[in-house]
């Protein structure tokens, strides 16, 4: 699961340097929020 992750993570810095930056922007942000909130836990 964490390779998976990990492919996941550098696909979404891909997009954003692809500027899809708005387009993924509000996903980007769930994610961050979740995954924030699963390390804290």
């Amino acid at each position: 699961m964490k390779g998976n992750n990990c492919i996941i993570s550098l696909w979404l810095i891909f997009a954003i340097i692809n500027s899809d930056f708005q387009t993924y922007h509000p996903f980007l942000l769930r994610q961050g929020a979740w995954r924030m909130n699963n390390v804290e836990d």
